[in-house]
């Protein structure tokens, strides 16, 4: 028999006192126990180390000054020597089973140096599907994942174009082959407090041809409330954007890809010019509207640019009315 693969947990923490217990007690709940544990403080002002006390003999711990949760898990990450690097965020939660399903996705592809399990959230701010592959049309596995053994699929050769449309990827939800991550850099200590900072890293590993494994079981709780980062959906549509023409700009995507790329931040900022529509915010959408590509623009869209020109009362009507007159299939919504 095989020997098991050997996990580490790297967990960044700021100012998660009232949660890092249920974490921890979730990690050292594992059918199949991380040789290492690393917690890394972010700087935080809450008693965060009082409420790690009960687990100081089972973890690797360092206080540092703030770097933003990036640079905090990469700090985490060096603190670590196992084979197997298992990222975790100090508010979520791992299933039983999280750490021995990916152990079964390595032993199924021996080859495999990254590993990407389902999730589903938790908290007030969960959302209503039920996973997040769930989230994802059937036809993205079918196009992208190059052979199936369930539970798992290992991703093809095209699978970062599907990334860039739709990130299947959270931090806590992940695993990499340590001599991997260490041959692409690991995490970029300068994107350590940049929204989207967590998908630079996937894409990276996609564009040097990592060998990715989907495990489509849920293993991981992920919380969702009012103070995640996740939830500011301008600030993510704006850091999506910026670190997708970064990462041209850098040569960091595959020369084939940058066109995939380029669409993908059409679209992202059409999205971003609607949600800023819609949250008041029309001094920002205005000037959004002047730099769009005029190309990616579907009639809807170069109807809402027209809108924002137009006196306020008109535009407060058309948010008013948005369930009717804006949304898609109705006259106002048709491409």
């Amino acid at each position: 028999m095989s020997q098991k693969p050997r996990f580490a947990v790297a967990i960044p923490a700021y100012n998660r006192a009232a949660v890092i217990a249920e974490t921890l007690d979730a990690v050292f709940a594992q059918e199949l126990p991380p040789i290492e544990v690393v917690v890394v403080d972010d700087g935080s002002t809450d008693g965060l180390s009082d409420a790690i006390a009960p687990f100081r003999d089972k973890i690797i711990f360092e206080r540092i000054e703030n770097r933003g949760a990036e640079g905090a898990r990469r700090h985490a990450i060096e603190l670590t020597s196992a084979p197997w690097l298992a990222l975790c965020d100090s508010d979520d939660c791992w299933l039983p089973n999280h750490l021995a399903n990916f152990a079964r996705a390595v032993r199924t592809f021996p080859d495999a140096d990254f590993l990407i399990s389902n999730f589903r959230t938790f908290g007030d701010s969960r959302s209503s599907v039920s996973d997040h592959f769930a989230r994802w049309p059937r036809e993205w596995y079918t196009r992208y994942a190059e052979v199936a053994k369930p539970p798992f699929l290992r991703l093809g050769a095209d699978a970062l174009a599907g990334f860039m449309h739709c990130n299947l990827c959270f931090p806590s939800a992940s695993a990499f082959r340590r001599s991997f991550y260490d041959a692409i850099g690991g995490i970029n200590p300068a994107l350590s407090r940049a929204p989207a900072a967590d998908a630079n890293l996937t894409r990276r590993a996609l564009g040097r041809g990592a060998v990715t494994v989907l495990d489509t079981t849920v293993t991981v709780l992920v919380r969702k409330g009012e103070d995640n980062l996740s939830a500011d959906v301008v600030k993510n549509l704006v850091g999506k954007s910026a670190m997708l023409r970064r990462e041209i700009d850098l040569g960091e995507t595959p020369p084939r890809f940058v066109e995939a790329a380029l669409q993908v931040i059409d679209e992202t900022e059409v999205d971003l010019l609607w949600t800023l529509f819609y949250e008041q915010r029309d001094d920002e959408a205005r000037r959004l509207a002047r730099s769009l590509n005029g190309k990616a623009l579907d009639q809807r869209t170069w109807l809402l640019c027209w809108l924002l020109n137009q006196p306020r009362p008109l535009r407060m009507l058309a948010r008013r009315l948005k369930t009717t007159l804006w949304k898609p299939g109705s006259w106002l919504g048709q491409p």
